[in-house]
């Protein structure tokens, strides 16, 4: 803030006021003496403590010395100086923005500095206030900006309504490096009683740099040296010499370097797998900020495609198409690059897919493939595939042929002794060349010629052992199993055949039974049985009942295959096996077969809860609930106690005759699904059991609460024709 009132004159010929004079603003200040009327120098010290003491004086010690640096220490006033009149002032306060527009580069700020460039446009903007920082903006008032230290003007602007006064800097290209002090002054306004004010920044003045790159390559391998030229100049094409450079891969830095006297750096930097991609890889050369010699940053971007050396493997001389077991296969390769053999370079040989064995080429690039024919040959089809897997520096390459392996056949069929009709038999037939190995693409014909049952599939192609399942069907005995090979080209057709004998196995069920698994001392049990064979019912087949192995009796189907046991069981409380066996028929090829039942003999029984149904009785306005206890033994008991919980609310019912419970609950008054728990008593006979019910109340059972319902709407309808309809009928009565 720089302060200045009307009350003081400076001393020079003329008499010009101070503020007259800084309306010449190349000129200082400090060739001037300020004075004050005085008689005394007693006087003028009590004058000067008591003006150092006003508002007025004070501000002028604060703030006049602030832009010049020429009032900095305490003032003695002289004789000689008179003043020429008593004024009011206004303080301005002048608010320096500066924004730094450029047009050729954009303008960074580096630790707090405003870093600009030489030859941009840069604006320069103020703000004029009246009365503080926060006062009113000063309008129509010219405002002067200076580069203080070449001490030049900039220019001159007027301040709009809004106080803004701007200008536009072409910073020359031969301005000074680094520092430069931007001053805007306004000398005031004496009319106005305005008084004179100026503010002040320092910017970082730079060059600009540009990076010219030579001999830079299109395509390079991985392996490669990646080598190219940087010339780093300023903005009058000058070298720049002794500045770092740093050639950057993305955000990776490759190689760092300081620019020689003649501003030249001579990169080399090895393509390898740190950095490279395959196909383009933009390079980008980067020139920092230097704040010390005072460059801008600057940068270059150059793409270099990464492509590795093709390969080729070619043959060389005859190779067949067709081979013979035991036989073998000479094929010669050359593994080239271009026009160049690759000496010493490893080959995987594949045969179908598979990995066979390694060669390698010798000093000329050819390599000898020698393979025997064996083993490790199928028969039918082959494809011999020479593969060069590359390197980061070279491409890979294969070569690939295809030829046929022949042979004779064997054929092994295993088949079980005997089976059962309806389960599933597996056949294991074995399909094999001379040397035992696999036959690929042929096809199993299978047949049953008892059952006239008929399959085919496809052989294995990786084993000589086909596993085959299929579902067995009757009638029972000895059935022959034909196998056949067929379409296989590389093989001389071959059929086999086998024997195996069928049985039948019959299976006994349980109907019906009066139990569930548990049963009182002595309780009569009745099982009904079903027994039947792949063709149905077995008739007239005798049933053994045993408990515990324990023969009891035996009993013999009918013509359904059904038969019925009754039985007591023991009257010791324990855990018992109830086994019904049919012994089998070996002249009939019947197996044996048994059904085993486990039953628990206990006077403590347990129960189930069963929901028989539930209904909403509209007229009582309730949901009604039947269920019943049953025991696993198959009693339906009286007096079990059983605790219910329906809505927050519990209820104790005790069954009735025939186990049977009936529940008159609250309906609910919204629609959803209501869980009703339940929970029994523990006593000296049964034993306690809990669970829940799933109750589903649906809208239209709520909305039937809501009045008569459908049923009674229809009963109050007929009933209204009716009372209407006596006296009609009597009236026809007495009539006729």
């Amino acid at each position: 803030m720089f302060i200045l009132t009307q009350e003081w004159l400076l001393t020079e010929p003329n008499h010009r006021t101070l503020v007259e004079h800084m309306n010449t603003p190349k000129q200082t200040i400090q060739q001037y003496t300020l004075y004050r009327r005085i008689k005394t120098q007693k006087q003028n010290d009590e004058l000067v403590t008591k003006y150092q003491k006003s508002e007025c004086y004070s501000s002028l010690l604060d703030t006049f010395c602030t832009p010049y640096k020429i009032m900095e220490h305490t003032y003695n006033l002289p004789k000689g100086v008179h003043i020429i009149r008593k004024s009011y002032w206004i303080p301005i306060v002048l608010i320096a923005l500066l924004s730094l527009t450029t047009f050729s580069t954009e303008s960074v700020t580096a630790e707090g500095e405003i870093v600009v460039i030489r030859g941009d446009t840069i604006a320069i903007t103020v703000t004029l206030l009246q009365n503080g920082s926060y006062g009113n903006p000063v309008p129509d008032q010219r405002i002067f900006f200076f580069d203080q230290t070449s001490n030049t003007q900039l220019g001159s602007d007027k301040t709009d309504t809004n106080g803004i006064a701007s200008i536009s800097w072409d910073i020359p290209l031969n301005h000074d490096l680094g520092s430069t002090t931007i001053n805007a002054t306004y000398f005031g306004n004496e009319s106005l009683s305005l008084a004179p004010s100026y503010q002040w920044t320092i910017l970082t003045v730079l060059s600009s740099t540009n990076i010219e790159i030579n001999q830079v390559p299109d395509l390079l391998a991985p392996g490669d040296i990646l080598s190219f030229t940087v010339h780093l100049t300023d903005d009058s094409d000058n070298s720049i010499s002794n500045e770092a450079l740093t050639v950057f891969k993305d955000s990776t830095p490759l190689a760092i370097n300081t620019t020689n006297s003649s501003g030249e750096i001579h990169f080399e930097i090895e393509c390898n797998s740190s950095w490279i991609t395959l196909g383009d890889n933009d390079i980008r050369v980067v020139h920092e900020q230097d704040l010390v010699s005072f460059f801008d940053t600057s940068e270059f971007t150059f793409t270099v495609e990464i492509s590795k050396i093709p390969t080729s493997i070619n043959p060389q001389g005859f190779y067949p198409n067709e081979v013979t077991l035991n036989e073998f296969v000479d094929l010669y390769v050359e593994l080239s690059e271009t026009n160049t053999s690759m000496a010493n370079e490893p080959l995987e040989v594949f045969l179908d897919t598979l990995p066979l064995l390694f060669i390698t080429s010798n000093s000329s690039g050819i390599a000898h493939l020698h393979v025997n024919i064996d083993e490790r040959f199928t028969l039918g089809s082959h494809t011999l595939r020479i593969h060069y897997n590359g390197t980061e520096r070279y491409s890979e390459s294969y070569f690939e042929t295809s030829f046929d392996v022949t042979s004779p056949a064997q054929i092994i069929i295993r088949v079980p002794e005997s089976a059962e009709i309806g389960e599933n038999v597996e056949i294991e037939i074995t399909i094999s060349d001379l040397l035992g190995r696999v036959i690929p693409n042929s096809l199993i014909s299978i047949f049953d010629a008892t059952s006239d049952q008929r399959f085919t599939m496809s052989s294995s192609p990786t084993e000589t052992i086909t596993i085959f399942h299929f579902e067995l069907q009757g009638p029972p005995g000895i059935h022959i199993l034909d196998i056949e090979i067929t379409e296989n080209s590389f093989i001389t057709n071959t059929s086999s055949s086998n024997t195996f004998t069928a049985w039948s196995s019959p299976e006994i069920s349980l109907v019906n039974c009066n139990i569930e698994h548990y049963a009182s001392p002595s309780q009569e049990v009745v099982f009904e049985i079903q027994m039947n064979d792949w063709a149905g019912n077995c008739s007239f087949k005798p049933l053994q009942l045993l408990i515990d192995n324990e023969l009891r009796f035996t009993v013999i189907t009918d013509t359904s295959g059904q038969a019925t046991l009754s039985f007591s069981v023991p009257h010791i409380e324990d855990q018992y096996n109830i086994s019904v066996v049919y012994n089998g028929n070996n002249t009939l090829f019947e197996s044996t077969t048994k059904f085993e039942y486990s039953l628990q003999v206990t006077r403590l029984m347990p129960i189930r809860l069963e929901l028989d149904f539930y209904e909403i009785l509209t007229p009582l306005r309730e949901l009604s609930v039947h269920l019943t206890v049953r025991c696993l033994n198959g009693s339906t008991p009286r007096g079990v106690q059983v605790n219910f919980d329906w809505m927050d609310k519990n209820i104790d019912v005790e069954s009735i005759e025939g186990g049977r419970i009936t529940l008159h609950l609250r309906v609910p008054v919204t629609s959803g699904n209501y869980v009703l728990y339940y929970e029994s008593e523990t006593s000296n006979s049964i034993i306690s059991i809990s669970g829940s019910f799933l109750i589903d109340i649906t809208t239209s059972d709520v909305m039937s609460l809501e009045g008569v319902g459908i049923a009674g709407l229809a009963i109050a309808l007929i009933a209204s024709v009716g009372i209407t309809a006596v006296p009609i009928i009597r009236r026809k009565y007495l009539v006729g």
